[in-house]
């Protein structure tokens, strides 16, 4: 009887350590609420694909295209990266002036004046104004012109002949000398010079026969002497746009430069 007891004992126990296995999962950990539910360490910190933010340089590269900087960015820099190339910038016209006469403006050359870096005479004893355009063709137009033709003639058409040229020439500076000589054709000569300066905003004139007083004259009346040739130098630079203390000739000693202007009495 008592060994029945026993063994009716130790199956009841067996039967309640059954019922307790199968009420608790064996994946909670020990002390868990068997009511509230639980997440894995990779379920709460992984966000799906569909849902991921874009990276942190798509964004600032977005902002930088299409908003304007605030005034808490940085400031944009001014120097100009290495490989920055500008094209080089040229003239139209080579720099210089050109000087287009008879022997007055020869006298000018033989002295050695000079108006700039790049002065260039084109003289000629005895040359008619009515050859300006054939000693225009014959060069390449600098920046600035200077012309005085006259003395040993004038005619009809020489007028509209320089007007027509210096259209050819807007975009240079012109300096158009008139004409200091006792002929009749002077003053109609002098006239249509002005007519042709006032017609051209780009052209200057200027007055040598208004300055040209005898004091400023050899024996024959219109070759300047030493000071003449100094006047007219200056007036010229003036007219270019030179400093007023440019200087404008070589210094040689007055023997030599009054020999030079010797040559020069002929017409």
């Amino acid at each position: 009887m008592l060994k029945r007891l026993f063994l009716l004992i130790a199956v009841a126990a067996a039967l309640g350590a059954a019922a307790a296995a199968c009420s608790r999962p064996d994946s909670l950990p020990f002390g868990a609420d068997d009511s509230a539910p639980t997440l894995t360490t990779d379920s709460q910190t992984t966000v799906p694909a569909t849902s991921a933010p874009a990276s942190s340089s798509t964004v600032s590269s977005t902002v930088v295209l299409s908003t304007v900087v605030s005034s808490t960015s940085a400031a944009p820099a001014t120097t100009v990266p290495a490989t920055t190339t500008f094209p080089p910038t040229t003239s139209p016209h080579p720099p210089g002036v050109l000087m287009v006469g008879d022997s007055i403006l020869e006298g000018l050359r033989l002295l050695q004046y000079s108006f700039g870096p790049n002065t260039i005479y084109d003289t000629e004893v005895s040359r008619s104004a009515v050859q300006l355009p054939t000693v225009l063709e014959a060069h390449q137009v600098p920046q600035a012109l200077v012309v005085h033709l006259g003395t040993n003639g004038w005619w009809p058409d020489v007028g509209s002949t320089y007007s027509a040229e210096f259209e050819k020439f807007a975009d240079r500076q012109i300096v158009l000398v008139n004409i200091r000589v006792d002929r009749p054709y002077t003053d109609p000569a002098n006239i249509e010079l002005q007519a042709v300066a006032d017609e051209h905003a780009h052209v200057t004139l200027v007055d040598w026969h208004q300055i040209a007083t005898p004091a400023l004259l050899r024996e024959d009346g219109f070759h300047p002497n030493l000071d003449g040739y100094d006047a007219l130098a200056r007036l010229i630079a003036d007219a270019l746009g030179l400093a007023p203390d440019a200087q404008l000739t070589t210094s040689t000693t007055a023997q030599e430069r009054e020999s030079q202007a010797g040559l020069l009495v002929r017409d």
